[in-house]
């Protein structure tokens, strides 16, 4: 007799992707490290050598290598190496989106800025670094990369939380989304500001602020300048382009506000990363 056929299907229709946007990641190695900032972004760093204070609100940490810290966005913190430590090596990725919150409350980061990795998956984390870095050099993956990467880590944190949380599918926010639309659709225009969009939405500025901190945790600023920053710095790498017109481009009136607000966001000039990204 023939023996019976089974067939098992596992499937899994997906209604939403995740919505996380990277900003940039990079590699320092920094004989004296002393960074005070306040992001409107998260910052995931991982120490590969040295020893940080991190200083957060009236906590203080130490961080050792190949201990991962995150700092949340719009909170005041400062880091340093100790005074006896030579020379500190990190490497870090930026990142934002309304998504960020509840995944990174599903990690141990939601009960400590500071997490050490198991010895089993370090090396791993530390290749995808790497190899990040490296398909970066190239403009037109960037995005790909730094996405990839990121989505590596998250990925490693869920698979070794502790936590296991089930939380209720939430509710499609559709208003915010209207909201967004509108922001994106007149991004680079340098009239843009909190005061149209309210306009047009019909909402008070605090109704705004509260939408953006509920569902991004940024303020409107912050994203408004991420996402012009970010075309900015594709501008400086694939063109020739002078910097007012990249200014202009990018949504700022006044060149030198842009040239402020570049170097508050990329750690640097325009000037400086133009040269770095295309020599």
């Amino acid at each position: 007799m023939p023996l019976e056929t089974k067939k098992q299907v596992t499937y899994f229709h997906i209604n939403n992707s995740v919505d996380i946007k990277t900003i940039d990641l990079g590699h320092s190695i920094d004989s004296r490290w002393n960074i005070e900032d306040n992001y409107p972004y998260y910052s995931l760093n991982f120490l590969l050598a040295g020893e940080t204070i991190l200083e957060i609100g009236n906590q203080q940490f130490t961080v050792l290598p190949n201990q991962f810290f995150l700092i949340p966005p719009n909170t005041p913190v400062h880091y340093y190496s100790k005074d006896n430590i030579t020379q500190v090596e990190v490497y870090w990725i930026n990142f934002y989106g309304k998504d960020c919150e509840e995944l990174i409350s599903l990690t141990n980061f939601s009960k400590h800025p500071i997490l050490l990795l198991p010895m089993r998956i370090r090396a791993s984390i530390l290749s995808n670094f790497k190899e990040a870095i490296n398909l970066c050099k190239h403009p037109h993956i960037q995005g790909i990369a730094c996405k990839q990467l990121l989505s590596n880590i998250i990925k490693t944190l869920l698979l070794n939380s502790k936590l296991f949380i089930e939380s209720a599918p939430k509710k499609k926010l559709t208003d915010f989304d209207k909201i967004i639309t509108l922001i994106n659709t007149h991004l680079f225009n340098p009239e843009l500001n909190a005061k149209f969009i309210c306009n047009q939405c019909y909402i008070t500025s605090e109704h705004l602020s509260r939408l953006f901190k509920k569902n991004m945790n940024l303020h409107f600023s912050s994203y408004v300048n991420t996402e012009r920053i970010k075309k900015a710095s594709a501008l400086l790498i694939d063109t020739d382009y002078p910097l007012v017109k990249i200014a202009e481009l990018a949504g700022y009136g006044d060149v030198y506000y842009f040239c402020k607000i570049f170097k508050k966001y990329r750690l640097m000039t325009p000037t400086e990363y133009r040269k770095k990204y295309t020599d």
